[in-house]
């Protein structure tokens, strides 16, 4: 294995009230639209829905893509590529 080195730029909130701030913290990004992914567990507990409250309540256009299990496999991976491949040509046109 050759040597290498990472500096990871990842900002991670954590803690009581974080999901409330998600359309904030999605705005300071720049968002205007994005593609919520959860597992059919996430939405059952109403996870995914607080995240698209947050994020519309910010003004950003939300999709959702749930046809994941807890341990995805490829073909789960490819079905939400696909999704998220559809709404940038809808968005966008074609894809370059």
């Amino acid at each position: 294995m050759r040597p290498f080195e990472l500096e990871s730029r990842t900002r991670l909130v954590f803690g009581p009230g974080a999901l409330g701030r998600l359309g904030a913290l999605a705005r300071e990004l720049g968002f205007a639209r994005t593609l919520v992914v959860s597992d059919p567990g996430v939405v059952a507990a109403g996870y995914a829905a607080r995240a698209c409250r947050a994020l519309e309540s910010a003004g950003i256009a939300v999709s959702t893509f749930s046809a994941f299990d807890h341990d995805p496999t490829s073909a789960m991976a490819d079905a939400g590529a696909s999704v998220a491949r559809a709404l940038t040509t809808r968005l966008h046109g074609r894809l370059r």
